[in-house]
């Protein structure tokens, strides 16, 4: 480029595309080693307390109460098998199981299992219409999104007002032709710098945190078809929105 002076200047554009690509795949495979490795630390005391629930329910001297007992740790011991497989197929990339469901319903069974584990502190209030919600998805992969994105939600209203309180939100949203789930709370949000960052791999604003979490849920929700985004709900909330396939409209 020539001014009038007749001095040159020389501009160097740089495409800082391949370095990202590049930064990405090591962040990929680091992940792909983690999951191996908390796969193998953690099924092996897994087999050992699903094994032991599973011997202690035979015996003919248990109560109601305590059978009651031994049916959370089994179940809940095989949601936490179901999460591994989920993490470790990530990595291998395998192709889901994804069936047509009734939103309302699901969200109505996954609401019993989670409320089974979660603190008798915690508030969630479903939001639902009594139409049809078709939604097309893996039901345990999305378990797996909707708990972690429901533990954010309780965690983050706790930390602004000291109270664990979420709202599940889903509806069908006929201008779009696609069903739609919000998961809100009373926190702060994310910061607009933070927004495009939350769901890379290993970052985190908690010094407790991993940096999985988010990555994860939106690894599964692209496997499913899903959009997931965060935003401001309607009643201005801080709001995780997933955005399901297209299907065919309500009546």
């Amino acid at each position: 480029m020539r001014h009038k002076s007749g001095n040159s200047t020389l501009i160097f554009v740089e495409d800082n595309r391949k370095l990202t690509e590049a930064a990405q795949k090591l962040k990929l495979a680091s992940l792909g080693h983690l999951t191996a490795s908390i796969a193998h630390e953690v099924r092996n005391p897994l087999s050992a307390i699903n094994h032991a629930a599973q011997l202690l329910s035979e015996s003919n001297q248990l109560k109601d109460e305590d059978r009651h007992l031994i049916d959370i740790i089994c179940r809940q011991s095989s949601r936490v098998n179901q999460i591994i497989e989920n993490v470790m197929q990530l990595s291998r990339r395998r192709a889901n199981s994804r069936e047509e469901h009734n939103l309302r319903d699901w969200l109505q069974q996954f609401f019993i299992d989670f409320d089974t584990g979660s603190s008798p502190k915690s508030k969630i209030e479903l939001v639902f219409s009594e139409k049809f919600i078709p939604a097309n998805f893996d039901s345990a992969q999305l378990s797996q999104v909707v708990t972690n994105l429901t533990d954010n939600a309780l965690r983050h209203s706790e930390i602004e007002t000291g109270q664990r309180y979420a709202t599940i939100h889903a509806y069908y949203n006929n201008e779009k032709g696609h069903s739609i789930l919000d998961i809100k709370d009373n926190g702060s949000g994310i910061p607009p710098e933070l927004k495009n960052q939350v769901f890379e791999p290993f970052f985190t604003t908690d010094k407790a945190g991993s940096g999985l979490g988010l990555y994860i849920a939106r690894e599964l929700c692209e496997a499913n078809r899903v959009s997931l985004f965060h935003c401001q709900s309607d009643d201005n909330q801080s709001c995780f929105r997933l955005e399901f396939a297209h299907s065919m409209g309500v009546t």
